[in-house]
């Protein structure tokens, strides 16, 4: 489960989204606005990878959760 295997990677973080829509560049950027701690993004197996170490609203349309996000 990609879930699992993100939480082995990040062991601080509890929450890993998929990043649509954008280049490895643009995510960097985008998503290190959207948070003020600790964040990382990765390619990972094909897609882009945020790691937080929070929640992140689902409202944003080219964000989406991993399967197996504590919110799910």
């Amino acid at each position: 489960m990609l879930y699992d295997e993100l939480d082995q990677i990040f062991p601080g973080h509890t929450y890993f989204y998929i990043v649509n829509n954008m280049d490895l560049s643009q995510a960097l950027d985008t998503c290190g606005r959207l948070c003020a701690d600790a964040a990382h993004v990765i390619q990972y197996q094909g897609n882009i990878i945020f790691a937080s170490t929070h929640a992140i609203s689902s409202d944003i349309p080219w964000l989406v959760s991993v399967p197996g996000n504590p919110a799910d």
